[in-house]
């Protein structure tokens, strides 16, 4: 009897050992993968909102409201910033040239909108006495189109010389214009409008290089 007991007991160590008492294999292990950084989607960046200030201005050819509720709407375009002096003097040799100073010249537009009160449907209104082109220079200064004896560029289809137009919503009115700008303050200026009733400043274009 004490060497049955012995037999059986080695029997069942020899199961436990061997694993005869698994019902079947172990279920293998799922592989869990990281996604890396690379395999993550790309979105590229959403460019800045232009809103007509300095550093977001408006693209040349942009129409934009010159101020809020205002009734014009303009934009400034064949804007040009290296030789205008040649091109001035070349329009009238009588034009103002002084030493140390260019010209940039470019043309302005404006457009009557649907803020046009009623009231002033209709009646006769001068562009040119309520928008202006000017020209924020690389040295902070505000630079028009008059010159220090308060005349302006004779060049044909200019603008000062536009007449007046009767309000009405959708009329438009054009013109080129040649601003004075001392050489030096032209690197990093850019063209803008001033509206001539509140002064607010729309700009068009990046900083000149």
């Amino acid at each position: 009897m004490k060497y049955l007991k012995i037999v059986v007991v080695a029997a069942l160590s020899a199961m436990v050992v061997t694993g005869c008492g698994d019902t079947g294999p172990a279920p293998a292990e799922k592989a869990v993968v990281e996604p890396s950084a690379s395999s993550a989607p790309n979105t590229p960046a959403s460019a800045p909102k232009q809103d007509g200030t300095a550093s977001r201005p408006f693209d040349f050819g942009t129409l934009a409201t010159s101020s809020p509720k205002s009734r014009w709407d303009v934009t400034v375009t064949e804007a040009v910033t290296a030789g205008g002096a040649e091109l001035v003097l070349a329009e009238n040799l009588y034009n103002e040239v002084q030493d140390g100073w260019d010209y940039v010249l470019g043309r302005m537009t404006s457009v009557v909108n649907e803020n046009l009160p009623s009231a002033d449907a209709g009646e006769p209104v001068s562009p040119t006495a309520s928008v202006m082109p000017v020209f924020i220079g690389g040295d902070g200064r505000i630079y028009d189109i008059w010159n220090d004896d308060n005349s302006a560029v004779v060049m044909e289809e200019d603008w000062i010389g536009q007449p007046e137009i009767i309000a009405k919503t959708g009329i438009e009115t054009t013109g080129r214009f040649a601003i004075q700008v001392p050489r030096a303050a032209i690197p990093g200026g850019q063209f803008a409008t001033r509206n001539e009733v509140n002064g607010t400043i729309l700009y068009f274009g990046a900083p000149i290089k």
